[in-house]
């Protein structure tokens, strides 16, 4: 039995490190960094330690009062009646412990004078120092514990309400699964250091203590379906697709790792299926097992790493905790389960090119065009699905866009762009020639193609005689994206987040709008006009996609955020107001503008090869080119 429990959040740790070092010091048994040992159940653990502790004190910190197991260790031990709350930072703590008092410890930096140690000496009964009255035989020692053993425990120990049994979910289609784990780094083991920024908040009914887990499985919240974890620095995508089958927890953990050539090097794979899975009552838990090459240049180095899970089940959340046993490291993650989507089915795989399609261009009389690395433009028969011509260039292609008079510029990336016949296959006018690089090229309303630069600036081509109209630029920064606007306007999206919009009459330049409150200066990754007067656009590492509206006069910018995914790769516009987001791991889901609501979202390509675009048809079917140069086309179920 310990004499004090520290419950904090883990933005928190130093400051509880230094109060429970100042604590040892006057001869009390601490527990606060836990670890526990192999095979023991960490829910179990902490709520022996809760239930048996002298007092419980607990570090109200921004952090904390956020945290649903600094909340649940809270509500627990004020029914107890050994609750120390102690502030370390001026917050409101949860309304529940709000008329209590509290002692006040900000700015403590273990200072001996600080006041508040004498308030929380008399709270804690100390004694004198080196006059202790306790049994230090009786004492263990004090051990360090991981955050991960907080968590679940002490959420596992109070109820979250009583749920009914839960509605199945089918999957709608595509291989989604997603679940936690770690992301590696330089062949490190794959722990999840990332997620280790404290747990999800959500709502819960605090204060009152959980039965015993129950196995009646029956009774048991029917947890089959895709849950999601929140997007963290460190990989691009997580989550689980559990199945609950006679009481057996089935299913897999998804991980998407930013170093994908690292991880596909290494051995380490996304998928881990679950093992050991169970549901007992609102608590769940399960192990996941990979094996990865700790040294890239030594096989004989193969490795496992096993993490071991247990959460709460609440409504359509998930709280977890998990630790892997070979790092001893602990996180505290929540996953949020998925809406049913129908889905969408494949009905075609196209593989004609040999490198990344880096355009698809749907063309008039029923056909499309695709760009690709392997320098070459294939347009397609929408009908049948096969090749009507090939044209071949000199280098990789990385733009097309469609002009009138059955024609079609493409782009390559030393600069060159071109406009071909598509009757005669053959190239009808050469533009102007500029230096750089050249990353997309869009036709603007009166017919003038635009081309964006690696030096920052932009080259309007007259589509008919290919000579240059007039040239953009408002700085070195690379331009990344483009999109033709009414008004013969264009949108820039640069490598330093900035989106301009420039009168190609007049070359100036109207409006500058950047991603998020703080103004991303990420390279913008996505960029499409959405409606008249409005853009959708993403930048790097940004999990949103922002919609700016030009308002009544130049440069009036409306941002109406609008969250989806794990990283954004392209947008295509829909029909009836929709528009479809490529998200990183090859998930497509499909938007309502009017709403802002997600509708569907299905998983596209084959692992580990990323998909790079993705056009709508005007059969409304969809076509996402792949980095192997596969092309899939997908119909969206009704």
């Amino acid at each position: 039995m310990a004499d004090v429990f520290i419950s904090y959040a883990n933005e928190d740790r130093d400051a509880a490190s230094a109060l429970a070092t100042w604590l040892q010091a006057r001869g009390l048994d601490v527990w606060w960094d836990r670890r526990i040992r192999a095979g023991e159940s960490f829910d179990v653990v902490i709520e022996r330690e809760i239930e048996s502790a002298r007092s419980v004190v607990v570090l109200w910190s921004a952090q904390s009062t956020a945290s649903e197991w600094v909340r649940n260790e809270a509500a627990l031990a004020a029914e107890r009646g050994v609750l120390v709350p102690v502030f370390i930072e001026r917050v409101k703590p949860p309304l529940e412990f709000r008329r209590r008092q509290t002692i006040d410890l900000i700015g403590w930096q273990g200072d001996p004078d600080h006041p508040g140690l004498q308030s929380l000496t008399d709270a804690l009964s100390i004694p004198p120092t080196g006059d202790s009255t306790l049994d230090r035989e009786q004492r263990r020692e004090v051990r360090p514990w991981p955050k991960w053993a907080i968590a679940a425990a002490a959420a596992a120990v109070l109820t979250l309400g009583a749920y009914a049994a839960y509605k199945a979910w089918s999957p709608g289609s595509g291989d989604d699964p997603r679940k936690e784990a770690q992301a590696p780094a330089d062949a490190a083991p794959p722990t999840d250091p990332a997620a280790n920024k404290g747990s999800s908040a959500s709502s819960a009914t605090d204060g009152a203590k959980a039965p015993p887990p129950r196995s009646n499985v029956a009774s048991a919240p029917d947890v089959t379906g895709f849950w999601d974890f929140a997007p963290v620095e460190g990989r691009r995508r997580k989550y689980l697709e559990l199945k609950l089958l006679d009481g057996t927890l089935l299913g897999q953990e998804v991980i998407g790792y930013e170093q994908d050539a690292l991880t596909t090097s290494s051995g380490i794979r996304k998928q881990a299926p679950i093992l050991d899975g169970k549901v007992e009552g609102n608590r769940i838990s399960f192990s996941t097992r990979r094996v990865y090459i700790r040294n890239l240049s030594d096989p004989s180095t193969k490795t496992e790493s096993v993490n071991r899970y247990n959460g709460v089940i609440a409504g359509d959340k998930i709280h977890f905790t998990y630790s892997n046993e070979s790092a001893g490291e602990y996180w505290e993650e929540t996953a949020e389960r998925r809406p049913a989507f129908k889905g969408a089915e494949r009905v075609a795989r196209l593989k004609e090119h040999t490198g990344t399609v880096e355009s698809i261009v749907p063309l008039p009389g029923g056909r499309f065009a695709s760009a690709s690395r392997d320098r070459r433009v294939i347009v397609w028969n929408i009908a049948t699905m096969g090749v009507e011509s090939k044209l071949d260039h000199d280098n990789q292609v990385w733009s097309a866009a469609a002009l009138p008079n059955e024609r079609i510029a493409t782009a390559e990336n030393n600069g060159r762009v071109q406009a071909w016949d598509l009757q005669t296959q053959r190239v009808a006018v050469k533009f102007a020639p500029r230096a750089g690089r050249l990353a997309r090229i869009v036709v603007l309303d009166d017919g003038r193609v635009a081309g964006a630069y690696s030096d920052g600036s932009i080259a309007i081509w007259n589509s008919t005689t290919g000579a240059i109209d007039m040239v953009l630029k408002a700085d070195d920064k690379a331009v990344r994206r483009l999109a033709a606007l009414n008004d013969e306007r264009l949108a820039a999206g640069g490598e330093d987040g900035a989106i301009r919009v420039w009168n190609t009459r007049t070359g100036q330049a109207e409006a500058t709008v950047r991603q998020g409150r703080a103004g991303s200066s990420q390279d913008v990754t996505a960029l499409l006009e959405i409606a008249e007067g409005r853009l959708a656009f993403s930048t790097l590492q940004n999990k949103s996609v922002e919609i700016a509206r030009l308002g009544s006069r130049a440069g009036a910018f409306e941002l109406l955020p609008s969250r989806v995914g794990q990283g954004v790769e392209w947008i295509a516009r829909g029909r009836g107001g929709r528009i479809h987001v490529l998200e990183a791991e090859n998930v497509l889901s499909t938007w309502t503008l009017a709403t802002r609501k997600e509708e569907n979202a299905f998983e596209v390509g084959a692992d580990p090869y990323a998909a790079s675009v993705v056009a709508e048809l005007p059969d409304g079917r969809l076509v996402v080119g792949l980095g192997d140069g596969a092309i899939e086309v997908w119909r969206l179920r009704q």
